[in-house]
């Protein structure tokens, strides 16, 4: 993939949240991904499963007291 005319060549798509833990819905493995943790490892498990990075970026929302907290997503894909 990598560029924008292979990217119709994506079927399926994963998200990774810092802010929640993450199963793998092709092995059922804890990826081990909670709250403010790095999430290189989970990202890596999926490249293990073919899939490519797409996108990773930071988000802030607020927690249920209303206090600003801030998050990572990665994306990925394979065909």
């Amino acid at each position: 993939m990598g560029s924008t005319e292979s990217m119709r060549d994506v079927k399926r798509t994963v998200q990774i949240h810092t802010n929640s833990n993450n199963w793998c819905p092709l092995c059922q493995k804890d990826l081990g991904v909670e709250a403010g943790m790095p999430i290189a490892d989970a990202i890596n498990h999926y490249l293990g499963h073919g899939y490519e990075l797409l996108h990773v970026r930071g988000e802030w929302g607020r927690d249920e007291n209303g206090k600003s907290i801030t998050h990572a997503v990665a994306i990925l894909g394979k065909p």
